[in-house]
């Protein structure tokens, strides 16, 4: 199948509105070419989140986000070409056990890195989870903006009331409960929150049966430290950990640089399990994530269901 510039050559995933091809060009340069399913086409508002994720991912450059090649329409259907990455998604990897406590901290950094440049852009991930992170040489990269949300505009929504948004398991409360006018900056923070859980854990913050087991949970539940589970897992990162996944959006860090803050404060002061973040990286978060702020104008709205 030849898809604008693209020949298919197979399918490397799917889910509910999208499906993933691997595909390269006249010149053989491989890329991960992103369908909008048939039936999802005809639906406005799946066109619109489209648009709106082809929208982001053209402003997004930045070594820790997988870069938009292309995008176009084939035969009614959407497409977004990005870079192919040869490796696993983090999910992939978790399934042969937690990581390394180094490890831990090295792609956790490089998450912080990446969600700083992310939200300067004033851009909101929403969908924050292992399967949304590949990994590739060492290197961690942020994927799949189907979720993104981009107030810096006009401060509008492709909305419908009352939906759940992200993923089971990483959902941030108000995105379980379906609280859009609470969505923001924290929504992320608790995102890396929970990766950071299943790094060290192995699995994610919050479980259930079903959906209402889930909500249940969120409610009424608490999450089980990851020192509990973990002995090795130092007291700071433990306590960091615990704090983006607050239930209250405002007891978390207030800002992805508030949580490069601690990383860099743990690494400075020599902590078990030493961060090692360069003087430069902070930096480079401190000034992108605070310029950032400036760019949030919270209006409130509702989603398209997920």
């Amino acid at each position: 199948m030849q898809v604008g510039p693209f020949q298919v050559v197979e399918e490397i995933a799917r889910g509910g509105a999208g499906v993933v091809y691997r595909a390269r060009d006249a010149q053989g340069r491989w890329v991960a070419l992103k369908l909008l399913l048939e039936h999802r086409a005809l639906n406005p508002l799946a066109r619109a989140r489209f648009r709106r994720e082809t929208a982001a991912l053209t402003r997004l450059r930045h070594p820790g986000v997988v870069s938009i090649v292309d995008a176009g329409e084939f035969e009614g259907q959407l497409w977004i070409a990005l870079d192919f990455v040869e490796g696993e998604t983090l999910e992939q990897r978790l399934r042969r056990g937690s990581l390394p406590i180094p490890e831990v901290l090295d792609l956790f950094q490089q998450l912080v890195q990446a969600m700083g440049y992310v939200h300067t852009c004033g851009l909101l991930h929403r969908d924050l989870k292992p399967d949304n992170v590949l990994l590739s040489g060492g290197r961690a990269l942020l994927t799949d903006f189907g979720l993104v949300l981009d107030e810096g505009r006009d401060g509008t929504r492709v909305t419908t009331s009352g939906v759940f948004m992200g993923t089971p398991g990483y959902w941030a409360p108000e995105q379980a409960f379906g609280d859009t006018g609470a969505i923001g900056p924290a929504t992320d923070v608790y995102g890396l929150g929970g990766v950071l859980y299943a790094c060290l854990t192995g699995r994610a913050p919050m479980t259930g049966a079903s959906l209402e087991d889930y909500v249940q949970a969120v409610r009424f539940g608490s999450i089980v430290p990851p020192r509990q589970a973990r002995t090795d897992v130092p007291a700071w990162l433990d306590a960091l950990c615990m704090r983006c996944l607050e239930r209250d959006p405002a007891a978390r860090p207030a800002s992805v640089e508030e949580v490069a803050r601690a990383l860099a404060s743990a690494g400075s002061s020599g902590a078990g399990g030493r961060a090692r973040v360069g003087p430069w990286a902070v930096l480079v978060l401190a000034l992108g994530v605070a310029a950032s702020l400036g760019v949030w104008h919270l209006a409130r709205g509702e989603d398209e269901p997920a």
